[in-house]
């Protein structure tokens, strides 16, 4: 059992789901070819956050290290 799933153990259902559909308009965005991934496809959680940090990872698309830049994009 992973993080997210530890935590989103303890929320009820409806909570879960916004939870979830916060955490896709998380956007990290890679500095070295700037691809943009949901906080969740990566496997993270940012639920009721606020600010922008910074946070390393391999880029899903071209798998070089990096500090992607986290920010929020609101639903259309």
């Amino acid at each position: 059992m992973g993080m997210r799933s530890f935590v989103m153990w303890f929320m009820s259902a409806k909570t879960r789901a916004a939870a979830e559909a916060e955490s896709r308009q998380w956007i990290a965005t890679c500095p070295n070819c700037g691809t943009q991934t949901s906080i969740w496809d990566l496997g993270g959680l940012r639920y009721k956050a606020s600010g922008s940090p910074s946070i390393g990872f391999r880029c899903p698309k071209c798998h070089e290290r990096g500090m992607h830049k986290v920010a929020w994009r609101a639903s259309a």
